[in-house]
């Protein structure tokens, strides 16, 4: 990576957390706009400073309809799995159920707000938040940033795998 594209995806991040909606870089030039993503994304995993949200309606997995698993960027643990993913119309990822002991939540009263902060139980990263207004019998909507998530389509002998391990979550 040059000494400019460095300089440029810096003044991005700095850019960015003057104000929390200016995560964009120019599309002009591929290299840069991949170098901004990395450091952002970064930023939102890590809750770095005005970092927290990616913007609404942004992810690429906000539609992702496959059979799979959504492991945690930062480390590769598995968190959620299609089958507990749907359309909450909030512009992020949702899913009604986590994968016993993969998701830890805490205390975030950070913007004024008080709410559940869930953040992936082996590396600590931040993923989003836990509301208690779900639309399924769980009554919970994991708000995941898809920044924060790795999709990873799943074959039919791997899903029948993780039900086999995973008695308690409900099979599509």
């Amino acid at each position: 990576m040059g000494r400019r594209t460095n300089y440029d995806a810096n003044l991005a991040v700095a850019n960015a957390k003057r104000k929390q909606t200016e995560f964009f870089c120019a599309p002009d030039d591929e290299e840069k706009n991949s170098v901004c993503f990395l450091f952002v994304s970064f930023a939102i995993i890590d809750d770095v400073g005005a970092y927290e949200t990616e913007p609404a309606f942004s992810s690429a997995l906000l539609h992702e309809a496959r059979d799979g698993v959504y492991a945690c960027a930062k480390c590769g643990q598995a968190l959620f799995t299609s089958d507990t993913k749907f359309d909450s119309g909030s512009g992020w990822p949702s899913f009604d159920d986590a994968i016993p002991g993969s998701v830890s939540l805490r205390e975030d009263n950070s913007f004024g707000m008080r709410r559940t902060e869930a953040v992936c139980s082996k590396c600590g990263a931040h993923l989003g938040h836990l509301f208690d207004d779900g639309p399924t019998k769980t009554g919970q909507r994991y708000c995941m940033n898809g920044v924060d998530l790795k999709f990873s389509e799943a074959d039919k002998a791997a899903l029948a795998e993780y039900y086999k391990n995973h008695p308690s979550t409900p099979q599509p």
